[in-house]
Parts: C-alpha cells; structure tokens; sequence
C-alpha cells in the first residue's frame, strides 16, 4: 500500500452552514478520529451549533486531519480545493433529511 508523506496531507478546514432547525441551547461537538480508512488517528471534527436570529441554527464545523492512504488524499486535495463547499453541501443534504424523517 503506498502511503504519501503526512507532512503533505494535512487539510484543515473551517465551514458554516445555516439550517432552519432549531436547537434548544448552543452546543460543542467534538469528535477524534481513533480508527478510519481516510484519515490517520487523533484528528478532530468540531460542530458547534448556535441558534440564528429569526429562527434557526448556524453550524460552524472545523476539520483537523491528515489524510492517510490514497483515498483519503483524494478526500482531503477535494476538502481543500473546494474551501468546504463541498462538505458544506454534504451537511445541508444531511439536515434536510434530518427535518423530513
């Protein structure tokens, strides 16, 4: 299996994305990676929900990981090209079938 060097493969990301769900209080999520085929062990993905003015929420979600493997470099050069629309877009699919369920 080859592997390109970490130093290389660090994608740091920062999105928001608004939904018109409503959370009952302001939350911090966060979650370490300890096993996954993309990304190498002890990276993080923080969620912190706050609710907007008029109704609805604001996520703000922040990714530090090193990807690891070819897939998860094709993952992260995505992650980073796109500036997180793409995750963002992901996101928004989520929460929408989050409401409708």
């Amino acid at each position: 299996m080859h592997t390109c060097p970490s130093r290389s493969s660090a994608a740091e990301v920062t999105y928001i994305v608004e939904t018109d769900l409503t959370p009952k209080e302001e939350a911090v999520i966060t979650a370490t990676v300890e096993e996954a085929n993309a990304a190498q062990v002890g990276g993080t993905w923080r969620m912190e929900v706050r609710p907007r003015s008029g109704g609805g929420s604001i996520l703000t979600i922040t990714m530090n990981r090193r990807a690891k493997g070819f897939l998860g470099h094709i993952i992260h050069t995505i992650f980073q090209v796109t500036n997180g629309r793409f995750l963002a877009a992901r996101t928004r699919r989520m929460l929408a079938n989050i409401k409708e369920g």
